[in-house]
């Protein structure tokens, strides 16, 4: 009996079958590996584009995966940029984000790629007439400018000390040059438009001189003055040699 377990056969049996369990048990312990070959993203460089509500610009972005396998593309930021297939459309100013996916096959691991960019307002410029040459004492008067996004246009005035603006009106304070500024500073769609500063000057008003009344006569230059009392003393001269 004791042979029966402890011979060579019996040993070997044992031993094979303690080798198969810990095998076995390995094989329970080991971490499942994902199966298939990684792959990455290769995106083109999107530069900063306008949100023009008037003529929404739509373009084509790109993208290839090393696998050649066909990606897509969602935007995480609608609010910003929409995309439908490769067409992306930006809708207002902020940063676009978006979402450049593979979904992998039986040879390739799937992968994402996030990109985004800046999209800026559409430019908008500032027309501004300067204002005519003023007289201190004169009234408030209104100065007008316009955006060529359609926008109101807000004013200041860079000489507090010699003229003012409230709204679209302007006080004369002082005499010197007034600096008005004309400022538009955009929207969801437009970006702020460069400042216009114009300038007119304000004067003291005209104090009228005394009126002068005549008879009608004209007077003598002083030449003549000098020609009569010449006269006046050779006659003299003539009388006191007759004498």
């Amino acid at each position: 009996m004791y042979k029966r377990f402890v011979g060579p056969r019996a040993v070997g049996t044992w031993l094979f079958r303690l080798i198969a369990i810990c095998v076995a048990l390995l094989g329970l312990a080991a971490p499942v590996f994902a199966q298939g070959l990684p792959q990455t993203i290769t995106s083109a460089l999107v530069i900063g584009q306008w949100a023009n509500p008037i003529t929404t610009s739509v373009f084509s972005i790109s993208a290839t995966a090393s696998s050649g396998l066909p990606v897509t593309f969602s935007s995480t930021s609608p609010t910003i940029c929409t995309i439908s297939g490769n067409a992306l459309t930006p809708v207002a100013v902020g940063t676009c984000t978006y979402v450049v996916s593979q979904a992998g096959d039986s040879t390739y691991l799937a992968v994402d790629a996030n990109k985004s960019f800046v999209v800026s307002g559409y430019p908008q410029s500032i027309t501004f007439d300067s204002p005519t040459p003023q007289t201190l004492g004169s009234l408030p008067f209104s100065v007008s400018a316009t955006a060529s996004s359609g926008l109101s246009v807000a004013y200041s005035s860079l000489s507090p000390t010699v003229c003012s603006v409230l709204d679209v009106n302007v006080t004369l304070v002082a005499v010197g040059t007034c600096l008005l500024q004309a400022t538009q500073p955009g929207d969801s769609n437009y970006a702020a438009a460069s400042p216009v500063v114009r300038s007119f000057g304000i004067s003291m008003p005209v104090t009228p001189g005394p009126v002068v009344v005549t008879d009608g006569d004209v007077p003598l230059p002083p030449w003549a003055y000098v020609a009569l009392g010449l006269l006046l003393l050779a006659g003299m001269a003539r009388q006191r040699r007759r004498a």
